[in-house]
């Protein structure tokens, strides 16, 4: 059964895709021989590359934008609390690594949720046809309208039922 929501719409509905245990002692601006196309270097300069917790074996939902969303119109179309949809940085690497076919196929983007401190943030990871991985990284409260005709995908733990 499909999942809807307002601005996006659940493709990964009967896939079991599972990102495993995470020491969550790597971070995402440590990560440049994952992001061979590149990496932004915003990760540092914005205070992102601190170590995380440890977590479980996490499973996941992947979504693509069906409207014109901001951040946090997406993400919280989907829960309001927003602590449930995001990601230690370690298991967004590990996402890449291990589900490159999840991301979206045409280069233009995946988003997914991170908090370091008290300030949430989100990889705007690109997967380009040779292969090469883009990492950019932008602040979730950005007012920016992500347009949906490019059918952008959010990538969250999965949900409880």
């Amino acid at each position: 059964m499909e999942t809807k929501t307002s601005v996006l719409r659940k493709i990964s509905e009967g896939h079991k895709i599972i990102v495993p245990a995470t020491s969550g002692q790597r971070t995402l601006a440590q990560a440049k021989a994952v992001f061979t196309g590149h990496l932004d270097p915003d990760f540092k300069k914005w205070g992102t590359d601190i170590k995380g917790e440890p977590k479980p074996e996490t499973p996941a939902d992947v979504y693509e934008q069906i409207e014109n969303a901001t951040f946090a119109e997406m993400f919280t179309s989907l829960s309001s609390d927003l602590g449930q949809l995001l990601w230690e940085q370690k298991q967004i690497i590990v996402f890449v690594e291990n589900h490159k076919n999840w991301l979206h196929p045409e280069g233009y983007g995946s988003f997914l949720g991170f908090k370091v401190k008290d300030e949430v943030f989100v990889a705007h990871v690109r997967l380009f046809s040779g292969g090469a991985l883009i990492a950019n990284v932008h602040r979730f409260g950005i007012d920016y309208v992500w347009f949906a005709s490019l059918r952008r995908r959010v990538i969250v733990p999965q949900l409880a039922a």
